[in-house]
């Protein structure tokens, strides 16, 4: 994982959280079946739900997969920061 993109996760940890367990609610599975489907450990996967840690890239595009929605779905506010414009100071 990148250290830009770990560090903005560090920042929307809590709100992922929430997202990551929405997400596995309504498909149905329980931690325990999402872990196995991905070849995890429960303990892994409870530590993503609670906001303790973030899957790597990989782990997360599975994840998104498992759950039948887009790694934008799991991350909303770490997509919505990145498509807000920058400021920049004017060219003189």
């Amino acid at each position: 994982m990148s250290p830009q993109f770990s560090s903005r996760l560090r920042r929307i940890q809590p709100k992922v959280a929430n997202e990551i367990r929405h997400y596995r609610l309504q498909a149905g599975f329980t931690q325990r079946q999402l872990a196995r489907q991905l070849g995890i450990r429960l303990s892994t996967f409870t530590s993503w739900e609670r906001g303790s840690t973030c899957p790597s890239l990989p782990n997360l595009f599975n994840l998104a997969r498992e759950l039948n929605t887009l790694a934008e779905g799991l991350y909303p506010e770490f997509y919505r920061r990145r498509k807000e414009p920058r400021l920049t100071a004017p060219i003189a």
